[in-house]
């Protein structure tokens, strides 16, 4: 009796039609039936079971997806990106498809075994790419005009990202409400900016007092305009430079810079003359200039539309100051007056001096110029000083003849000799022999 050998069992085997996916499978009493499945460049495995079908896992690279079969839906899932879930559909022609939002950004990505879970991303119109990595997480890049900034994503921050505009390093967020907003760093000065496909790059920065705006572009780098109390200047940026920029203070154009340590400081040229300037919201564009030997303090104040003016001067001394130089001048004045050489006369009440014939004029130094104008100050108000003592001698003339007419009319009048031993003077048309008590009463009432 020949002995015959049977063919190994391998026990139920099959294959299983998922729509557009065509699996094998097996079936045995422990797990029941099992089988794998090709999603094109996805491989995985499923089960089956009368409660809840067709359900597997299927390995997305890096990431972990779970699926299911439907009749009506085909094979679709979702897929775990480090606690970001998306979901996604298989079909033969389209391969593997997903969609997941980034907080408010929407976010669609396929997989291939070359680039992984890669896709797109639409930050309120503006364009950006990523792909997902276990060691990155999700990350990418967003299309800013002419610069392409890097951005990562995450349950707990949202969308962040950094940004380098030419030197000038930032930060930037995404959200439905604000659109891309960040920060920029200008060397130590933190300025806000956004974008938007229709304008750009756009800022706002703050220079002390100062505010100003700012645009950005790979051809120009930072660029923008400061409002220093109505008067505009321009402005750039460098990472060498720093923030520099010119303002058009009527005929004189001025260069100036910004720092968070110093403020806006300036440089102007006004003819042969040099000075610098600063700007706060309290004095305005002000500032000193040198001219020689002498320093002075100037403001420029914007007139109109497109119209100014420079203002050079000392500054006034306070008004305490000047109540105080009254009297000694007064003191001082006859002896200056008295020592006149005589080269020196009065023109029109006003002294003027002559350089002596056939004399070199000496230039004359601070000192010397200092006390020229003391002492032109001083005559000055010696002149004012017999002003007054000229009026306070017509007003006591005067008073002295209403006297005299109300003493008639009462019929007191007595003999002249007598009116004039009583009032201590006599009135003549030349006005002496006026009791110097009274012009000195008179002259101080003036000065109240």
């Amino acid at each position: 009796m020949k002995k015959t050998t049977e063919p190994k069992s391998e026990g139920i085997v099959g294959t299983v039609d998922m729509g557009e996916v065509k699996s094998n499978f097996s079936f045995s009493k422990d797990k029941g039936i099992v089988g794998s499945i090709d999603l094109g460049e996805a491989k995985g495995e499923f089960i089956f079971s009368k409660d809840k079908g067709i359900e597997g896992e299927v390995q997305f690279g890096d990431a972990k997806a779970k699926f299911t079969y439907s009749r009506e839906e085909g094979v679709f899932g979702t897929v775990d990106m480090d606690g970001v879930e998306g979901k996604f559909k298989y079909t033969k022609a389209k391969g593997i498809e997903g969609n997941f939002n980034m907080g408010d950004a929407e976010a669609k990505f396929t997989f291939t075994q070359e680039k992984g879970v890669h896709g797109t991303v639409d930050m309120g119109g503006v364009p950006g790419v990523f792909t997902y990595t276990k060691d990155k997480g999700i990350a990418g890049t967003v299309e800013m005009g002419d610069i392409v900034p890097e951005f990562t994503y995450s349950k707990e921050k949202g969308v962040v990202g950094i940004i380098d505009m030419s030197g000038a390093e930032g930060d930037f967020t995404y959200s439905k409400e604000k659109g891309v907003l960040g920060t920029v760093d200008m060397g130590g000065v933190l300025c806000d900016f956004t974008y938007s496909i229709s304008k750009g790059i756009e800022g706002k920065v703050k220079m002390g007092d100062a505010k100003g705006k700012f645009s950005y572009s790979k051809e120009k780098g930072i660029f923008g305009t400061v409002d220093m109390g109505g008067v505009p200047g321009d402005f750039t940026y460098s990472k060498d430079h720093g923030i520099v920029g010119t303002i058009d203070m009527g005929e004189v154009k001025s260069d100036f810079t910004y720092s968070k340590e110093k403020g806006i400081e300036g440089r102007i040229e006004m003819g042969e003359a040099k000075g610098e300037f600063t700007y706060t919201k309290a004095k305005g564009i002000h500032g000193i200039v040198d001219m020689g030997e002498i320093k002075g303090n100037f403001v420029y104040t914007k007139k109109g539309e497109g119209m100014g003016t420079v203002e050079i001067g000392v500054e006034p001394p306070p008004e305490e100051e000047l109540k105080v130089e009254v009297a000694p001048i007064l003191e001082e004045v006859r002896p200056m007056r008295e020592s006149v050489t005589p080269y020196e006369f009065e023109e029109g009440g006003i002294s003027v001096t002559e350089i002596a014939p056939g004399v070199e004029e000496v230039p004359l130094s601070i000192e010397e110029e200092m006390a020229k104008t003391v002492a032109k100050k001083a005559e000055e108000a010696a002149l004012r000083a017999e002003k007054v003592l000229g009026r306070a001698i017509d007003e006591v003339v005067e008073e002295t003849k209403q006297q005299e007419q109300e003493q008639e009319q009462e019929g007191k009048k007595e003999t002249k000799g007598e009116e004039v031993k009583k009032e201590e003077f006599t009135y003549f048309d030349d006005k002496t022999n006026i009791p110097i008590e009274k012009i000195i009463e008179e002259v101080e009432k003036s000065f109240r």
